[in-house]
């Protein structure tokens, strides 16, 4: 982290890779459309795990350590309803069954953070994708095919406010373990 002295906005986020980036684009763009919302940048799409807010020095490392001590199973999260969320006008992509391994490791990141004098938020990890924002006809939103994410690690996220939005840089990626399953196998 290059400019973590002068303080930084940081989030873990669980970050798909390209293949799963265009797919959940390709699958949800006549939908954002339809809403009358501004679309969230195929970029920036990602689930936020734990938001930090704005981090010093020690506050960034502190964060790394916390991630450094986690541990938790790979899991596959299928991303299989859109919705909206009126006070924030927002259209998302959620998951309407959530893995006991994501909501573990969510909770276990969170509970690292906190013992490390990070306070974050405490509701339940509930997995979703922003897609718009700014939506003016939520009832548009339509129906999906069933989109599956298989999590296999997890990210240290840069936000960095612009004019219009914010840019997301991926800083440090952690591995999660193999899932049980996969792990039997071998």
């Amino acid at each position: 982290m290059n400019s973590a002295a002068d303080g930084q906005r940081l989030f873990f986020a669980l970050w798909p890779d390209e293949a799963l980036r265009h797919t959940l684009y390709k699958e949800t763009r006549r939908a954002v459309r339809a809403s009358g919302g501004k679309p969230v940048p195929a970029e920036n799409f990602h689930i936020t795990l734990a938001f930090l807010g704005h981090l010093d020095a020690a506050g960034a490392l502190a964060a790394n350590a916390a991630a450094e001590a986690t541990t938790g199973e790979g899991f596959d999260l299928v991303l299989d309803r859109m919705g909206f969320w009126a006070d924030a006008r927002v259209a998302w992509l959620g998951a309407q069954t959530i893995p006991e391994a994501g909501s573990r490791f969510a909770a276990a990141l969170r509970e690292a953070l906190r013992t490390r004098g990070i306070a974050v938020d405490i509701r339940p990890f509930l997995p979703h994708v922003t897609l718009a924002r700014k939506v003016s006809k939520p009832g548009s939103l339509g129906t999906l095919r069933p989109i599956r994410w298989p999590v296999r690690e997890f990210v240290l996220v840069h936000s960095i406010p612009n004019r219009h939005t914010s840019e997301y840089r991926p800083l440090t990626s952690w591995p999660l373990r193999a899932p049980a399953a996969a792990a039997a196998e071998l």
